[in-house]
């Protein structure tokens, strides 16, 4: 699927436009109670060796949730040491979204479905206008506007939903974002992302919702990207696509995005497009020594 795309800078990331594909995980539990965290803190210090981890297994962006002022303070706090760009994930609170305005977060991403009304999003726009930081419209099948959740097509729906708050940044001036369309069927996922490369040019996160544990999500996801990066592989290397996906432990959470084409290939096609550290031999030999892919993919294992 060939498509020619804006450029949107997160942290130190070029996503879109002529620049190398980057993938990204979550984190997948609250981050430490801390009124004060900084580098010297032991919980802290923990947090920020498991996100080097990450960045050494070739995760590029990292994305928490943040429920509350202190999970959006202490995600600051990161933010500032951290060696990959970090994500706050805001739901029905807009307010978290400004908070987090207020440190070195690289992007924030917004749901439709629950921010609240749309003055709460102007509000959110103009900072994030203000303070340059890129916003992601992140559409959910699972979680959409009320008035988009009695539509019988889950794609017209997404894709529906999906206009609409475009039409909403764009009115207020602002371009800078990303955009994801996140359903559970692949079949949905390649279909509402080829629709909306048909008419925009705005980066696209893909992935899919509820994909469920370790082989799950990269049979999902594998399902879903496979046809959309097929057609032209260059344009999956030079970061046309911004693919995204990360369940279950964190380390895991990436394989589902570093599966999304087969292993040998997309090892092979990244390895030349711009990942900074390891070669394919590498990074499958450091991956088997993960003995949870074997039988105990509940557990996380340290690399030997």
């Amino acid at each position: 699927m060939e498509r020619s795309t804006r450029v949107v800078k997160v942290g130190s990331l070029m996503i879109g436009g002529q620049w190398p594909v980057s993938v990204q995980t979550m984190w997948k539990s609250p981050l430490p109670s801390d009124p004060n965290p900084g580098p010297g803190n032991e919980a802290f210090d923990s947090v920020l060796k498991r996100i080097h981890s990450l960045a050494s297994l070739g995760c590029d962006v990292l994305r928490f949730a943040v429920p509350d002022d202190s999970q959006a303070r202490y995600l600051g706090a990161l933010a500032e040491v951290s060696p990959i760009p970090l994500v706050a994930d805001i739901h029905f609170d807009w307010r978290l979204a400004l908070l987090c305005l207020d440190y070195p977060i690289a992007k924030i991403r917004i749901n439709p479905g629950n921010i609240g009304s749309r003055w709460k999003t102007a509000e959110v726009v103009a900072k994030a206008k203000e303070r340059s930081i890129p916003l992601r419209i992140g559409v959910n099948a699972g979680s959409l506007p009320e008035d988009f959740r009695a539509m019988k097509d889950p794609v017209q729906a997404c894709l529906a939903a999906t206009e609409r708050e475009i039409a909403a940044f764009e009115s207020l001036g602002f371009d800078n974002f990303l955009v994801s369309m996140k359903l559970n069927d692949p079949r949905h996922v390649e279909e509402a992302n080829r629709a909306f490369s048909k008419k925009h040019s705005y980066p696209l996160h893909l992935g899919v919702t509820e994909a469920g544990p370790l082989i799950s999500g990269v049979a999902r996801n594998t399902a879903a990207l496979v046809p959309l990066l097929r057609g032209n592989r260059r344009s999956w290397r030079e970061g046309k696509f911004f693919p995204a996906q990360g369940y279950g432990e964190r380390e895991f959470g990436l394989f589902p995005a570093l599966a999304a084409a087969g292993l040998d290939s997309i090892l092979m096609d990244l390895s030349t497009a711009g990942w900074r550290s390891s070669t394919p031999s590498e990074r499958i030999s450091m991956w088997q020594s993960w003995d949870a892919l074997s039988m105990d993919l509940g557990k996380r294992c340290t690399p030997t």
